[in-house]
């Protein structure tokens, strides 16, 4: 076979360095599991793992051609509680950075809904509308999770036929509540900028949506690359007693070039990510703890004091009877 077994030697040693730096951001935030940091930790380090999961589902899915459609659906599963856990990794920051006292604004019309949305005004960032953000994100994620799963089912029992009129409505209800997400995402992020930006939300918000562009869209364009210039990804045949057989289909190796980029961009995207996720991540989180105890520790002493009043207050009484 002409890219097969290069390709998948290439995308093991790849996958290997993915493997690597996925043990190395992990072994950084694996001291922040504890305390106050622990969930937005935990979050952060699922996301990490969002990269090395796409990377070594590709490699599977050229191993085992048959079995893409599934690995691929176990990749995009766990993408999509990410987009959750980033949405609250960010909401996390504007909220101890008192970002949600009102007077900050969200913008509503923000890619990709930027054209339809356009005569919304903006809306006060309040918990209450991050909140409605929130649920909006899990209806999506929900829908996502259904129709990956029936569209597994299907092609399990080879029903599934992606030109068909049900492939098409399936497909377009993922795409649309796909893109519903990651326009909350785009929102807080947007309204948010200033914030963020402290905590360098910019790198990993582009690399994370870089991940999920690629994830999504990149078989997509290499079908059309093929559809539309013929000959550019064609079949390879093999002459065998003077006849041309057909050993790989042009749909089956854009399936190898679509996994073997994915490993290639899984594992830039990660090894420029991750010093990303540091301890700057959680000092709010620390220092709200610190406060509140503090806060536990004053209120306790006040208590103390007018109980030790009280106490001298009975005695002089007593010596003065």
């Amino acid at each position: 076979l002409p890219e097969y077994l290069p390709l998948l030697i290439i995308g093991l040693i790849i996958i290997i360095g993915n493997v690597v730096v996925s043990f190395i951001a992990w072994k950084r935030q694996l001291q922040f599991l504890e305390g106050p940091s622990y969930i937005p930790a935990l979050r952060s380090m699922m996301i990490i793992v969002a990269f090395g999961m796409f990377g070594v589902t590709s490699l599977a899915g050229i191993y085992s051609l048959r079995s893409s459609q599934y690995l691929h659906s176990i990749a995009d599963t766990f993408e999509v509680f990410c987009i959750l856990f980033f949405y609250e990794n960010m909401c996390g920051h504007l909220r101890l950075n008192q970002f949600l006292d009102g007077t900050d604004k969200l913008f509503i019309s923000t890619p990709p809904c930027c054209c339809c949305l356009r005569f919304l005004k903006p809306i006060s960032a309040t918990k209450l509308s991050l909140r409605r953000l929130r649920i909006g994100i899990i209806v999506s994620i929900f829908l996502q999770l259904i129709m990956q799963f029936t569209r597994t089912l299907r092609t399990f029992e080879c029903q599934y036929v992606p030109d068909h009129p049900t492939g098409l409505i399936a497909n377009l209800i993922m795409l649309i509540s796909f893109l519903f997400a990651m326009w909350g995402l785009i929102v807080v992020y947007r309204s948010g900028y200033n914030t963020l930006s402290q905590y360098k939300y910019t790198g990993k918000f582009l690399a994370f949506k870089g991940m999920i562009f690629i994830s999504k869209f990149l078989y997509t364009i290499l079908s059309s690359i093929a559809s539309y210039a013929k000959g550019s990804i064609p079949s390879y045949y093999v002459q065998i007693n003077g006849k041309n057989e057909l050993i790989l289909k042009d749909k089956t190796r854009i399936k190898i070039w679509t996994n073997f980029i994915t490993i290639v961009v899984s594992t830039l995207l990660l090894a420029l990510t991750y010093k990303l996720y540091d301890a700057r991540d959680y000092e709010p989180y620390l220092d709200a703890a610190k406060l509140s105890s503090e806060d536990d520790r004053s209120q306790t002493d006040i208590v103390l004091n007018i109980a030790a009043e009280k106490s001298n207050g009975h005695k002089i009484h007593e010596e003065h009877i």
